[in-house]
């Protein structure tokens, strides 16, 4: 049996040495490649996370683009399109039948 003494056993000195910690630290968000090699260790170091990675983005593109694109559309359009058109037939149709309520009114009233 021999007992595992903080400096003496070369693993445990190793694991904690000056240098590991320093190795340890290294690598910090601010050095150049540290969010590239991040996100491929992620995302796309194994096949599997490779193909879902594609598929989300995809997804997310293409609900975005899909978005942004009838936003503009209906901005670039808009007074045209039926339902615009919809809420001025409704409102000309309330206008004529107020209209034509009021000179009921008043022909009953003589």
């Amino acid at each position: 049996y021999q007992r595992r003494v903080r400096g003496s056993d070369p693993i445990y000195r190793n694991r904690f040495s000056l240098a590991s910690r320093q190795k340890l630290f290294q690598r910090t968000t601010h050095q150049p490649g540290y969010w590239g090699s991040q996100v491929y260790k992620r995302l796309f170091k194994r096949n599997s996370l490779w193909v879902t990675t594609i598929i989300l983005v995809a997804f997310v593109s293409e609900t975005f683009t899909i978005g942004l694109t009838d936003q503009m559309w209906n901005w670039m359009n808009r007074g045209k399109l039926w339902p615009d058109l919809l809420k001025d037939i409704e409102a000309r149709e309330a206008a004529k039948i107020a209209e034509e309520e009021a000179a009921s009114s008043t022909v009953d009233e003589e």
